[in-house]
């Protein structure tokens, strides 16, 4: 099992968490924005958990959005879930997944050609994955799951789906902590096949990690 040991946070890093986590979850999606801890308020509890655990983890303070040292958090970026560093065609990097009959691999992916392989949390990194963000018209997936370590997590089923400003928001019943060096996989299960690639299922979720790291202007780092 993951080392999910809290640390204490002073009176300065809380306030900067009780600024900073209104932002941090704050969609703007056809010039309206939605704040997701106002209409999930226990994604401000889980993302107090995974600060605390960076705290513990990282051995240095928390510094927020905009940390010059110490550690911070920013949402989760597909850069962050790659297997391996490659580009879109566009040289842009963003979400693609092939959209297939049942149950696919979906590994944040740039391309279909590493569609399949695990993903490794850098060393300075924890992901707090919290589901799924759907920009279809229509709904793609009913369902997913996450292999950690080896170890498979419940098959979850999207039944409790809201629709914030015509996006759909599937959130994991509680939080998957993703440690350091953890290896990974995430499985959806699309409603229909088109066999193209989309961008417009994303993952969900924030990264805590050290300001190093933030800085770090490579992608995913060797590991």
């Amino acid at each position: 099992m993951a080392d999910l040991t809290e640390g204490v946070l002073g009176a300065d890093e809380m306030q900067i968490f009780n600024e900073e986590v209104g932002q941090i979850l704050r969609l703007v999606y056809q010039d309206r924005e939605v704040d997701l801890t106002v209409v999930y308020p226990r994604l401000r509890e889980y993302l107090l958990k995974a600060v605390r655990i960076g705290k513990s983890k990282f051995g240095v303070p928390f510094q927020g959005l905009m940390a010059m040292s110490g550690f911070g958090w920013q949402l989760m970026r597909p850069e962050d879930v790659n297997p391996v560093p490659v580009l879109t065609l566009g040289g842009r990097l963003t979400w693609f997944v092939t959209q297939g009959a049942g149950w696919q691999p979906y590994d944040g992916l740039w391309g279909a050609n590493t569609q399949g392989n695990p993903c490794v949390v850098d060393e300075q990194t924890i992901l707090v994955h919290l589901g799924f963000i759907e920009l279809s018209a229509s709904p793609l997936i009913s369902a997913a799951q996450l292999t950690v370590s080896q170890a498979d997590y419940p098959v979850e089923y999207f039944e409790d789906v809201v629709r914030l400003s015509d996006i759909p928001a599937y959130l994991h019943s509680v939080p998957i902590y993703l440690m350091p060096k953890d290896i990974w996989q995430c499985w959806v299960k699309f409603d229909a096949n088109s066999g193209i690639l989309t961008e417009e299922l994303q993952q969900f979720g924030v990264k805590i990690a050290t300001a190093n790291r933030l800085k770090n202007r490579v992608p995913f780092p060797a590991q």
